[in-house]
């Protein structure tokens, strides 16, 4: 069982909620002294822990892995999504590694919204992901490393940069052929 503890005192951080979640959160704090991932037989040693906050994670049924999803956002050089081993960093992405036209992000005014949709496959550890700008990957989360990714704005460049190479080629020729011509 993943535990997750606010940094803030027990009083302050149950003010946001009803009275019966408020309750919850005492009894858990009351409990666990340590956000991580604990025995789900009543036991308060945890197996990991970790010394941050997230409101969103994702807890593999292996025990061993999680997924941390970044705050909300602010900067292109927010964290977006991260992944860990028995409580430690494998590895950390920022919305920039991810996101490559914020043209496409829904904003606000305080944050804005990168992610269109994310999935996680817990039997096959890996986490998918599409950005609002239609960037899709697909993470191996006993690594954190990308396995599979498609961008569809690189790809578009590359064609573009592509066919004005073959213009410009084709121009080169026709320059040569003709001035050729003219000699002849």
């Amino acid at each position: 069982m993943f535990v997750m503890i606010s940094p803030w005192p027990v009083e302050t951080d149950v003010k946001r909620w009803v009275e019966t979640k408020a309750q919850e959160i005492r009894e858990i704090r009351k409990k666990y002294k340590r956000s991580g991932l604990y025995r789900n037989d009543g036991s308060t040693e945890p197996l990991w822990s970790v010394d941050w906050y997230a409101l969103g994670v994702d807890v593999a049924s292996d025990g061993v892995h999680l997924i941390r999803h970044g705050p909300w956002a602010r900067s292109m050089d927010d964290e977006a999504i991260s992944f860990f081993a028995n409580g430690e960093l494998l590895h950390t992405y920022t919305i920039r590694d991810l996101v490559d036209n914020s043209m496409f992000l829904d904003r606000t005014v305080s944050h804005f919204s990168w992610q269109q949709e994310g999935r996680f496959d817990d039997g096959r550890l890996e986490y998918s992901l599409t950005t609002k700008d239609r960037n899709r990957f697909v993470f191996d989360v006993r690594t954190g490393e990308v396995k599979h990714s498609f961008r569809p704005i690189r790809a578009i460049r590359w064609i573009i940069v592509g066919l004005c190479g073959i213009g410009l080629l084709g121009s080169v020729a026709w320059g040569i052929k003709r001035y050729a011509d003219k000699r002849s």
